[in-house]
């Protein structure tokens, strides 16, 4: 009975203990490492989002103003939107990102519920305009008949 006993511990049971011991060694270094936030895939998948990101913020340095305004009013009269432009828009707060070549521009709608959100729409997937920075929506209590809403666009930018 006891050299069974040996052979069951040496052919089975000591490699069991093995792999349970190193099991709980690599799952604590696991969570060592998770910890750490230095995972190499995670930092990867980080910087490609923000990567992406940051690519929409990147307006064309050739789309100054006029252009700008002219890619704006282009889609909000093909959405049938009235539009106006907010010359001075409020000043943000972060001055840090000031030294930067940052854009802010602002814009004035009208139109009707679907035709705003179709331009928001548009407006969201264009490429070289920058990103909506603030949105206020309000109903037109001048048109209050018409069903017409009234919405205030920002759009801020980094030239590049």
């Amino acid at each position: 009975m006891a050299i069974i006993t040996y052979f069951a511990y040496q052919l089975s049971f000591k490699q069991a203990i093995g792999a349970f011991r190193l099991h709980s060694q690599l799952q604590l270094e696991q969570f060592q490492v998770d910890d750490a936030d230095g995972s190499l895939q995670q930092l990867s998948k980080k910087n490609s989002f923000y990567l992406d990101v940051l690519k929409g913020y990147r307006i064309k340095p050739s789309e100054d103003e006029s252009r700008l305004w002219h890619s704006i009013s282009g889609m909000a009269i093909r959405k049938g939107v009235q539009i106006t432009f907010n010359p001075s828009p409020q000043p943000l707060g972060d001055t840090v990102l000031s030294t930067q070549q940052i854009v802010h521009r602002q814009f004035i709608f009208k139109g009707s519920y679907f035709n705003i959100i179709k331009l928001l729409d548009t407006i969201s997937i264009s490429k070289g305009l920058g990103r909506i920075s603030t949105l206020k929506l309000t109903a037109d209590t001048e048109n209050e008949r018409k069903n017409q809403l009234h919405m205030e666009l920002s759009l801020a930018g980094v030239v590049r």
